[in-house]
């Protein structure tokens, strides 16, 4: 058993990294930092990586982030331009959703490829730059990591017979590159296709042939690789004597395979991608290409000739046909990468398109069940991780209510919508009900069609606002839509009462539905502070709409005073795509201010709002309190965890939030080595949980449960052999989310469960 001091400081020591696991009670105001710490369950199950911000269209890569030797997880999305990061924890093969690590990166853009090629054990960046290649060198120390730019765009040597030259590797910002060591000699490789994109372009790097590892030295060896071509205008992809019929490739470099290597010591595509590794095991590596047109994927089996320059020797379509096949809506990636941890490489297949492509069920896991070089893939999940967050599809906009009149807020989400086959959306409204202690609170999802507002056939993007404008005792709605129409929905239920709405009517301006551009995002707010709610509206081109109330508090009468309210713009470069998601909110001078989420995912801060309407507001921040969790941004802001603070949930293009919490970040976990897996269950849990571990030494264990506050709220000691089946009766415990630690003075381990 620990001593009391000891016990003290591991408690002090457990508080500093409860911000991965629940929020921490901070004095500072407007303040915030990005947390995944409170909790979201759906059907009794925690959703792990609950406030990540959505999966569309994803990109795997790994990392080792803390350099423990271990590979973590990159993901960027290409829909919401956004990355995570995610450690892992070979001890119970699972990975914590932290966000320490996102001020490292640099910036990047449409497509990202994390490989090391400078030979030192570190990956490095190779990302879209304008008609090429851009890369970043891994400059990482230890746990700090940094990157710094090594080529502005890359370079690779072309002979076509004449005159040799230098030029960049062309890349669309479309198409997703091949980046591998092709040829086995230690060094990266790229494949990508052509400006005319029916053919594929080999670029050889020579690094490992004139013995300097990071000189990123590439040579065209074939511009029709494989003597594989692609049609122009279909996803039909054409090998041997089709290739060439076709006449895919009327010239190539003079030696594809002998040429360009003297020098070494010196109908428009739309979209395709590339993934190398060796399916057929004959140690050549095969090409899985994806095309913009294309709910599958094509394997390029390649061989290996010789002197000669390689071949493509046969195709599958519909690949696995093994498995089951990739099918999706539309235009895949595949990436190769190992996300279970099991050293082997698995596949990972997620729509390439930044819109427009499947939003839901779009990160399909094959894991590979043979080995790095003789793969064997089996799907196990097409929602990897994504099935673990808070993902509405395309668009998620989130406002705060109390659904149930239980005097706590809870958590409605709309959305865009879902993306469908026909290319249409499909609207929906989430209720995530509210429970558990308000310091930690539990949001649970309840309600997939909230209210029956999905079925009312609006449109796609509906964004409800709530506020009482009858002054009646209930909260009433008004529901903005992608027309540019609003619609009010009176609460019948009454004070104290779930709420109830009624038939809904729509705002009219003389005689006519008011129309006010498109995709609406209203909030009920008193801007004048006279004591009657007004409307203000955000919509597409980025104005913010002044509706100001000139009726009572009983009978309300809106009337649209300002369509650009303070002359505020969130478009860029007035390009009239601005998507301006307004919250106010009262300061703590008794005045009003704003934040303005955008259509490039900054937020927009107003300290000071003037509700003249003939005013001009000034920008107090324009990427306010590093909120960026992803474009068309789409903030709250609200005490959610009752801790005297402010907080904000903001939403993002790819269906996902982003949780910051009011204060400062408490020190991060890296000091606090966590090697004891163990298991509970059940949980939630309301009574008994069995408590599983395997502990390596015969030590006496403290058994310990804290609130999400860092308060000991239970103790005692057991000897290892105990922790085999411990039963722990948490019976007595309020409803909450709570931290179990065994540790001893050689181990220790940590879990979260939530107490019903």
């Amino acid at each position: 058993m620990l001593p009391l001091p000891v016990l003290y400081n591991m408690s002090m020591r457990i508080i500093l990294i409860l911000f991965l696991l629940g929020p921490l009670t901070v004095s500072a105001q407007l303040e915030f930092y990005r947390s995944n710490g409170l909790t979201v369950t759906r059907n009794g199950e925690i959703l792990d990586y609950a406030w990540s911000g959505g999966l569309n269209s994803s990109q795997w890569s790994p990392i080792d982030l803390n350099n423990d030797g271990v590979d973590d997880l990159f993901i960027y999305d290409r829909s919401a331009r956004t990355f995570n990061t995610y450690l892992a924890n070979p001890s119970n093969s699972k990975y914590e959703l932290v966000f320490d690590y996102a001020n490292a990166f640099p910036p990047v853009r449409d497509w990202v490829l994390l490989r090391d090629y400078n030979c030192d054990g570190k990956n490095d960046i190779f990302t879209y730059t304008p008609g090429g290649i851009r890369v970043y060198k891994n400059t990482s120390q230890g746990s700090s990591v940094s990157f710094e730019l090594k080529e502005p765009i890359l370079l690779s040597f072309y002979d076509f017979g004449s005159t040799p030259y230098y030029s960049s590797i062309y890349m669309s910002n479309v198409d997703i590159p091949s980046i591998d060591d092709f040829d086995g000699d230690g060094d990266l490789d790229i494949h990508t296709f052509t400006l005319a994109g029916q053919t594929i372009e080999f670029h050889e790097n020579l690094s490992a042939d004139i013995g300097i590892c990071d000189s990123l030295a590439f040579v065209l060896e074939n511009r029709c690789y494989g003597m594989a071509g692609e049609d122009a205008i279909s996803p039909n992809i054409y090998i041997g004597q089709e290739y060439l019929d076709g006449n895919f490739c009327t010239f190539n470099v003079p030696d594809p395979e002998e040429g360009p290597k003297s020098m070494k010591n010196g109908g428009a595509h739309s979209g395709s991608t590339l993934c190398a590794f060796d399916y057929d095991n004959n140690g050549q590596k095969d090409l899985l290409l994806g095309d913009i047109t294309a709910e599958d994927m094509t394997l390029i089996y390649i061989e290996d000739r010789g002197i000669l320059p390689d071949s493509a020797t046969s195709k599958e379509v519909g690949f696995p046909i093994a498995d089951i096949p990739i099918d999706m809506k539309v235009f895949n990636a595949a990436f190769y990468v190992d996300v279970d941890m099991d050293e082997v490489n698995d596949l990972m297949v997620s729509p390439g398109n930044a819109t427009e492509s499947e939003d839901v069920d779009c990160t399909w896991f094959y894991k590979n069940n043979g080995t790095n070089e003789a793969p064997v893939f089996n799907l196990q999940s097409t929602g990897h991780f994504q099935n673990d967050m808070i993902d509405m599809g395309t668009g998620a906009f989130p406002r705060l209510v109390d659904v149930n009149a239980d005097g706590r807020l809870d958590l409605i989400v709309s959305n865009r919508g879902f993306y469908q086959e026909d290319g249409t959306f499909s609207e929906a409204v989430y209720a995530f009900i509210q429970s558990g202690p308000t310091e930690s609170p539990i949001f649970d999802l309840q309600e997939e069609d909230f209210q029956g507002l999905g079925a009312l056939g609006f449109g796609g993007h509906i964004v409800p606002s709530f506020g009482d404008m009858d002054n009646d005792g209930d909260q009433d709605m008004f529901l903005g839509d992608g027309d540019g129409e609003l619609h009010y929905f009176e609460n019948t239920a009454g004070p104290g009462q779930a709420m109830v709405l009624g038939p809904y009517v729509t705002l009219q301006a003389n005689g006519n539905d008011l129309d006010l551009g498109a995709n609406l995002i209203p909030q009920i707010f008193d801007l004048d502070q006279d004591g009657l709610l007004d409307l203000m509206v955000g919509e597409r081109n980025g104005h913010v709409n002044y509706l100001r109330n000139q009726g009572t508090a009983e009978v309300f009468n809106l009337v649209l005073v300002e369509d650009t309210i303070g002359n505020l713009l969130t478009d860029l470069d007035g390009n009239q795509v601005g998507y301006s998601a307004p919250w106010f909110f009262l300061n703590e001078e008794g005045g009003v201010s704003g934040l303005f989420g955008t259509e490039h995912g900054a937020v927009y801060y107003v300290a000071d709002v003037d509700p003249d309407p003939t005013s001009t507001w000034i920008i107090t921040d324009s990427a306010a309190f590093g909120i960026m969790n992803g474009v068309r941004a789409c903030p709250v802001l609200v005490d959610i965890n009752s801790d005297g603070l402010p907080d904000i949930i903001n939403g993002n293009l790819s269906g996902g939030l982003g949780l910051y919490l009011g204060g400062t970040p408490p020190v991060g976990l890296e000091e606090i080595p966590l090697d004891l897996p163990f298991s509970l269950a059940p949980n939630p849990a309301s009574g008994i949980i069995h408590l599983r571990a395997n502990p390596s030494t015969s030590s006496t264990y403290d058994i310990i449960i804290m609130d999400m506050m860092g308060r000991m709220v239970y103790h005692e000691s057991r000897p290892s052999e105990a922790l085999m089946d411990y039963i722990l009766d948490v019976s007595f415990l309020s409803s909450g989310t709570y931290i179990i630690v065994l540790t001893s003075e050689e181990s220790q381990g940590m879990a979260r469960f939530v107490k019903e």
